[in-house]
């Protein structure tokens, strides 16, 4: 593995919320924070998770983001937001983030 920049994304949100959507181990995680480059498969969850919290907008608190990714989700069946993330629903989730911040949902 290759030493770059960890993605902004990997120290938004705890470590154990970073490992369950992009289906590692909390220790690599910590590798990509000591500036491991993720693989293809990872990074690009890491990917979709910045983009929701791109959606999810500067004026929300990291701590406030990882709270709606982890309750469950009317837009999406009840599900959690980081759940549907990890096993793929990147658009669905999308489309929930979208609706919450135009009120539509919770």
């Amino acid at each position: 593995m290759t030493t770059a920049a960890a993605p902004p994304v990997v120290r938004a949100l705890p470590a154990r919320v970073i490992a369950s959507i992009a289906g590692v181990d909390v220790r690599t995680v910590e590798r990509w924070r000591a500036r491991v480059q993720p693989r293809p498969r990872s990074q690009r969850r890491l990917d979709e998770l910045g983009a929701v919290l791109r959606i999810l907008g500067p004026g929300m608190t990291d701590r406030a983001r990882q709270q709606w990714l982890e309750a469950p989700n009317v837009a999406l069946d009840w599900q959690r937001p980081a759940d549907v993330l990890a096993s793929g629903g990147f658009r669905e989730v999308v489309g929930a983030a979208q609706a919450y911040m135009a009120g539509d949902s919770t």
